[in-house]
């Protein structure tokens, strides 16, 4: 064995281990992006966005290494091993239903304005969203880019089946914003702004005679445009494209890292349990969800199965929505709906307060 470790490197071997060298340290620097802001620098962020491809290509190099019987296995295995967190946080394989008394359950949705601009071939859009909510029966419903018009009239319908709502619209003539929907009164509600926009509403629910107060987030997307989707999906960039991409990723990391600092306020000085959930529009490697993690548990990682990706487009790994929960909350049951009404999946909750 120690002979063949010695063997010299002929070019097809130098070229693998300089492969191997690049994703390792892309995937040190993804690693970095989950702990530091960026608008310090913002560098790492683009790394931790793929976070799974860089780890499945060092999981082949250790693999390939490894039959070759060259040690170099050893310097991917290490990196793999120094974050071992970030693998916990992204797949899970521990998902049981457990049962606890006086559960109640929550539906997270991004429905995409319930494509009334067309983005997909389904005409009835809004109408399927409808039946699976009535089909899934939820007690507390959270939308991202919900919309309300005279055309589609979406607030008239769920308001019958919820009495409870707070919703926050970005202007009066526009109606686009969260919602929330709840079976159980709402006695207080609230909103997070960042740049004169609402990137946060916050209903507190009474349930069982305790205060619950409900989250949900859309916070701050990177406003790709048809071209940037086109240019990432055909992987054909011109010096343009990409600098337009780049710049409007980099935008985002920084506007959601003030918008997740007020964020933490709102949950540190919130005395009552919590529910969190939405679109993040950032991955489990992100500051994003470091810091959200350090205050709240992320119910994927307690009931959750595999990957858990919520978003569909671009890379289909990226699990953006979450739902988090406080300590005074129980994780039952947590499931992603595979639906294809938007670019996003629902995620549904069963969940138990102390």
């Amino acid at each position: 064995m120690g002979k063949e470790q010695r063997r010299p490197l002929n070019f097809g071997t130098l070229v693998l281990l300089v492969l191997n060298y690049i994703v390792i340290a892309g995937l040190l620097l993804s690693y970095i992006g989950a702990f530091l802001n960026p608008r310090i620098f913002s560098l790492p962020q683009f790394f931790a966005i793929i976070y799974p491809v860089l780890l499945f290509v060092n999981l082949f190099f250790v693999v390939y290494w490894a039959f070759a019987r060259r040690r170099f296995f050893l310097y991917s295995l290490l990196t793999i091993l120094v974050g071992i967190g970030f693998i916990i946080r992204t797949f899970n394989f521990s998902q049981a239903k457990r049962y606890y008394p006086h559960q109640f359950s929550l539906i997270t949705y991004n429905v995409r304005l319930f494509n009334v601009y067309k983005w997909n071939s389904n005409n009835y859009t809004l109408d399927a969203i409808y039946q699976f909510v009535q089909s899934k029966k939820p007690d507390i419903l959270c939308f991202q880019e919900f919309l309300d018009n005279k055309k589609i009239h979406s607030f008239s319908r769920f308001s019958k089946i919820y009495p409870y709502y707070a919703i926050s619209y970005s202007t009066n003539t526009y109606k686009v914003g969260e919602a929330i929907f709840s079976r159980f009164p709402i006695v207080n509600t609230g909103k997070l702004i960042y740049n004169n926009h609402i990137f946060a509403i916050f209903a507190d629910v009474l349930y069982d005679y305790q205060k619950i107060r409900v989250i949900n987030v859309h916070l701050r997307s990177v406003s790709f445009n048809y071209t940037d989707y086109n240019s990432l999906d055909s992987l054909k960039f011109n010096n343009s494209r990409f600098r337009s991409i780049t710049e409007k990723l980099t935008k985002g990391y920084r506007c959601r890292a003030h918008e997740v600092k007020i964020l933490s306020g709102l949950i540190d000085t919130t005395a009552s349990a919590i529910v969190l959930c939405g679109d993040f529009n950032d991955t489990p490697v992100s500051y994003t969800y470091t810091r959200i993690s350090r205050r709240l548990t992320d119910a994927f990682t307690v009931a959750g199965l595999g990957i858990g990706n919520t978003y569909n487009q671009i890379i289909p790994l990226l699990r953006i929505d979450y739902v988090f929960v406080s300590n005074a909350i129980h994780v039952l049951d947590y499931r992603r709906v595979m639906l294809d009404y938007s670019d996003h999946y629902p995620l549904y909750v069963e969940l138990s307060k102390e």
